[in-house]
């Protein structure tokens, strides 16, 4: 019946094997490595980025904060600091996004 009306809607009608039934599950397995790696990529741009965010948003926040990283770090070394993580960022889990 189900075949019948398929066909009747227009459709050609085939039948799953053992085979074809494997495909699926390949791909289910595929998009679930693709969300592991996705998952993975956010993790570590989330780990590089929150340096960044606490050097720049922090000494705009807490001016203590802002005097020690000026005084420790100083502010081009800061600069530097912030360029290297932001570009792992961007040439590590944020490559597939260039592709």
């Amino acid at each position: 019946d189900l075949e019948a009306a398929v066909e009747r809607a227009g459709y050609k009608s085939r039948r799953l094997s053992d085979g074809t039934a494997g495909a699926g599950d390949q791909d289910a397995e595929r998009r679930e490595g693709e969300a592991l790696a996705l998952r993975r990529d956010l993790l570590i741009a989330a780990i590089l980025t929150l340096p960044v965010f606490v050097l720049e948003m922090g000494s705009h926040l807490i001016p203590a904060m802002h005097h020690w990283v000026m005084g420790v770090l100083g502010e081009q070394t800061s600069w530097y600091i912030q360029f290297a993580l932001a570009t792992l960022v961007l040439f590590g889990p944020g490559l597939r996004f260039f592709r």
